[in-house]
């Protein structure tokens, strides 16, 4: 049978996550292997081979000659990593915002989208099974029944389009099982935290298999807001988190020949409370001494904030193997419907003089996202030597936004003073009819027994068609009430080229040349718009961003397996980068290609298993980034800055032990901690908005009983490290002219959660 049932497995189930997420294998003595910087394990069996499918088909990672990190699906949920924020947060080389849940940037080796526009598209694409989100509003959804998550740095624009500029992030979830599998787990834990979680798989017949997995989660919050009254007679606990997903698969094997994957899923998020932290000048008004100086469990602002948010998806995927290849159908619709109410911006108690308006805020905020795409591949090959992809990828993505904003300052603020603000609120809404046309090829000639040479081109039409529409003049989004229709077209080729060398089985070189293209796109502000959006503004797109990417590596492996060592340097071009930033001195945004950029790093793995049953393994990544010579912010010049979101040094760390009994109990222990220095949040490298990522320690102890059982206790953040994630530079709002010269300083934060700890008891069938 060709599949060999079904086929390879694509990461074996002892395989263990490194590069901060570490731990030991569930059922064997595991130890940490990477392709770069860091985030992968491997069994130490030789059998035990991690499959990607980096290049759209199935290979050892270590024979893949591109900057690829692995992480283990179950793995994740064993570090108590539940969602994608957590995730990216221990990435090394990686940076990582989140001023709300519906706007997570996310930055690899410096290419990263601060503009959460409709119509603009992010620099890091999201995939799940193959099929691109669209956007990264939802990404908030739980890690669970995920097989792997591969993230690919640097432009993959050839096989996976969509604007790829800085890499890609593909969760890939299990496919049905050959043999009944089952696994389901309780976890309690402080905040009020509980969680359920189950998943089952196996055959429904000789030629169908299916599954199905769930997971809710509830906490009670961890911070509590003394001034926006009381909920059931107690003062309001923010960061309440209420979330459920489920995922469905079907698979079809009708012949040896065919295969066909049925999947559906649905997340749902109700959570409470969006804290907002503030930082600075205490002495505004008499409410700020209701927080005591530096406490980060307590806060006062006008508005708790909450959540209503849900997304589904279906998807059908083919495979058809034939005496001229294998040809791939990819099919798959998702919808997302996301509500936002009474988000607080300016982490105070202020209000207008008449006491019925926040100073700023946003009362609603409604996104929407469908997105309809299409992928046929065709794998082919000529003769022993020479194997290739070929094909055509079709989207068809429609996205709006609604939102009020409340924008009115303090009184004797400049936003007050100045009249900047005329009221009463900005009422704003975007729309956007996206379609993507590709054609693409790879392939990979073997020159010799040990070169080969790989290529791939893919040319991309994008065209962009929508209106905005001004409901309401507040004076921060709107000059005027009015509606305003766009479009434009793109059309543009990605590219890259691979010389690849194996010295030995165990001993790989390759050197790579990629160009990636980021499309162009409307911004809600009106491209090269300072200060607020009137109608002509909105007509001017941004132009398309590209990258050119040049990188070398080595993947080796010692001592039979036990000692893995990779690293990877890499040097990347950005020109025409695409920017929207907000000026705290004028509160209006700037949205414009700002000019250029560079990045030079180095990614460096170490992995050693230097006994049975313990693992030790580090991942470093240094990158040395800077924004180019004719790069302009409000006129002046950011040359030399380092680029936002891309720390400079990232380092994670940690052991995991494992020691198996008679009985066939075992005990694990294992830690970790993930360090970054400093990345800015802007390309004005301003100190206030930047943060740390340092200090943080994550610990796990487990003992499996009665072959089937396992409980473990956890604890996440060990020193209760706060960082932040998001930073808002509120003066305008809260002081005059006068005295934000005179150096009084005003900043909302976003910070991460606090320390968790808590019990699981998971049961394996």
């Amino acid at each position: 049978m060709i599949f060999g049932k079904f086929g390879c497995k694509a990461l074996r189930a002892s395989t263990v996550l490194s590069s901060g997420l570490f731990f030991a294998a569930i059922s064997t003595p595991a130890f940490a292997q990477n392709s770069d910087a860091g985030t992968q394990n491997a069994a130490a069996n030789d059998s035990d081979v991690i499959i990607v499918t980096a290049r759209k088909k199935e290979e050892s990672l270590q024979d893949v000659p591109l900057a690829i990190s692995v992480f283990a699906g179950e793995q994740l949920e064993t570090a108590r990593v539940d969602d994608v924020s957590d995730f990216l947060t221990r990435v090394p080389g990686v940076g990582f915002g989140q001023p709300f849940k519906s706007f997570s940037p996310v930055a690899i080796r410096g290419a990263s989208t601060q503009d959460d526009s409709p119509g603009v598209d992010p620099n890091v694409a999201i995939f799940v099974d193959e099929v691109y989100l669209g956007s990264t509003t939802f990404v908030e959804f739980d890690l669970y029944d995920l097989e792997r998550v591969e993230v690919l740095k640097g432009p993959q624009g050839t096989l996976f389009g969509r604007n790829t500029n800085g890499g890609v992030i593909h969760y890939v979830t299990r496919d049905p099982s050959d043999e009944v599998r089952a696994r389901g787990s309780v976890t309690a834990g402080n905040f009020d935290r509980l969680e359920v979680a189950a998943s089952i798989s196996g055959p429904l017949s000789d030629t169908v298999y299916g599954s199905f997995s769930g997971k809710t989660r509830h906490t009670g919050g961890h911070t509590i807001n003394l001034a926006s009254g009381t909920r059931n007679g107690e003062f309001s606990k923010l960061g309440q988190e209420s979330i459920s997903s489920a995922r469905a698969k079907l698979r079809f094997l009708p012949s040896e020949n065919l295969d066909i994957i049925l999947a559906a899923d649905v997340s749902k998020d109700t959570s409470y409370g969006t804290p907002r932290y503030y930082s600075g000048d205490r002495s505004v008004n008499d409410t700020f001494p209701l927080i005591p100086d530096g406490s980060l469990r307590q806060v006062a602002q006008d508005l708790d904030g909450r959540y209503d948010r849900e997304g589904w998806g279906v998807s059908a995927k083919v495979k058809l193997e034939s005496e001229i290849g294998t040809f791939h159908s990819i099919t798959s619709y998702r919808d997302y419907n996301g509500l936002l109410f009474d988000f607080d911006f300016d982490a105070i108690v202020g209000r207008t003089p008449d006491g019925t308006q926040s100073t700023e805020a946003f009362p609603f905020q409604r996104v929407q996202l469908e997105n309809f795409s299409q992928e046929l591949r065709w794998d082919w090959k000529i003769g022993n030597r020479i194997t290739g992809t070929s094909g055509v990828y079709y989207l068809n993505s429609w996205q709006r936004r609604d939102e009020e904003l409340e924008a009115f300052g303090l009184t004797g603020s400049s936003a007050q003073t100045q009249g900047a603000f005329p009221g009463p609120l900005d009422v704003l809404a975007q729309e956007v009819r996206t379609k993507s046309i590709a054609a693409f090829t790879d392939l990979t000639i073997e020159l010799t027994d040990q070169l080969s040479l790989s290529g791939g081109l893919r040319v991309t039409n994008d065209k962009k068609e929508g209106s905005l529409i001004c409901g309401g003049i507040g004076g921060f989004f709107c000059q005027g009430v009015f509606t305003s229709n766009f479009d434009d077209s793109w059309t543009e080729p990605s590219w890259r080229a691979i010389l690849q060398y194996d010295v030995n089985p165990d001993v790989m070189l390759y050197g790579s040349v990629a160009r990636g293209f980021k499309s162009g796109g409307f911004t809600a502000f009106g491209s090269g718009n300072n200060p607020a959006t009137a109608p002509d503004d909105v007509k001017i797109p941004y132009k398309p961003e590209f990258s050119t990417s040049y990188e070398l590596g080595t993947r080796t492996s010692w001592a039979d397996g036990d000692v893995i060592f990779n690293i990877t340097g890499f040097h990347v071009k950005y020109t025409d980068i695409q920017f929207a930033f907000l000026d705290p001195n004028t509160f209006s945004f700037v949205a414009d290609n700002i000019g250029s950029g560079k990045n030079t790093g180095v990614e460096v793995d170490l992995n050693v298993k230097p006994t049975k049953g313990l693992s030790l393994w580090a991942a470093y990544a240094y990158q040395d980034s800077e924004y180019g010579g004719d790069t302009l912010v409000f006129g002046d010049s950011v040359a030399g800055n380092q680029i936002q979101l891309t720390p400079k040094h990232s380092l994670s760390a940690g052991a995991s032990y494992r020691a198996e009994f008679g009985d066939s109990s075992y005990f694990e222990l294992s830690g970790d901690m993930v360090q970054k220095s400093r990345q800015y949040d802007d390309a004005t490298n301003s100190i206030d908005a930047s943060t740390k990522f340092q200090n943080l320690y994550n610990l796990r102890a487990a003992y499996g009983f009665n072959k089937n059982f396992e409980l473990s206790a956890w604890v996440n953040n060990l020193l209760d490290k706060r960082n932040a994630v998001g930073t808002n530079n509120l003066n305008y709002f809260i002081f005059s002219d006068a005295e934000s010269d005179a150096g009084r300083t005003a900043l909302q934060r976003t910070l991460t959660p606090p320390r968790t700890f808590g019990l699981t008891l998971t049961a394996r069938y």
